[in-house]
């Protein structure tokens, strides 16, 4: 996530050319190419977000609709999303997140300490409770239209890895009458 606060810039890539001006959000996905060049002077505050912590974070926030982490994982990997989407709060807008940004900026500064774990989370959930309202069709779930989501069961049956284990597991199934106890002679 790229926040311009000041000037202005062009993102290249693949996806194609985004002028930037200030109050642009610029979300860019893990693994994209591109390049910025300022017009003539930019000013940027980026944050690295870890995508596993996303996908945590929307299966937290629609746990109604999906079983675990790697169904949300999965309906994720089926939205066709550009590699860059571009929001535009507007300079009024995205000055709201300045303070944030130069907390987090300062509280990230000299590593992530464990006793500001909970003003950093803070921190982040503020700007995206400014962020994320403003996405459209390229956004993560679009708002009000939660029924697009998966209703897959909250029930799930898992099967054991080992061939042995599999084993055992068949032979309680089909055996429930029988009586089971240790083998003699052993």
């Amino acid at each position: 996530m790229a926040v311009v606060r000041a000037g202005s810039a062009i993102l290249f890539g693949k996806f194609g050319d985004h002028y930037l001006n200030i109050g642009d959000v610029a979300l860019i996905s893990p693994c994209t190419l591109f390049r910025v060049e300022p017009e003539p002077w930019v000013t940027i505050t980026t944050l690295y977000v870890d995508n596993d912590y996303l996908v945590d974070q929307i299966f937290w926030q629609y746990a109604a609709h999906f079983t675990d982490r790697l169904d949300t994982q999965t309906f994720l990997d089926a939205q066709d999303t550009d590699p860059i989407h571009v929001v535009r709060l507007g300079e009024n807008r995205a000055s709201l997140l300045t303070p944030w940004l130069d907390e987090l900026t300062a509280l990230s500064t000299n590593g992530l300490l464990p006793e500001r774990f909970y003003r950093l989370q803070a921190l982040l959930f503020c700007i995206f409770d400014i962020v994320v309202p403003t996405l459209d069709d390229g956004g993560i779930v679009p708002r009000g239209r939660t029924s697009v989501l998966p209703r897959l069961p909250r029930r799930r049956a898992f099967s054991p890895v080992q061939e042995e284990a599999r084993l055992a597991a068949r032979m309680l199934r089909d055996g429930l009458a029988e009586e089971w106890g240790p083998t003699p002679g052993k």
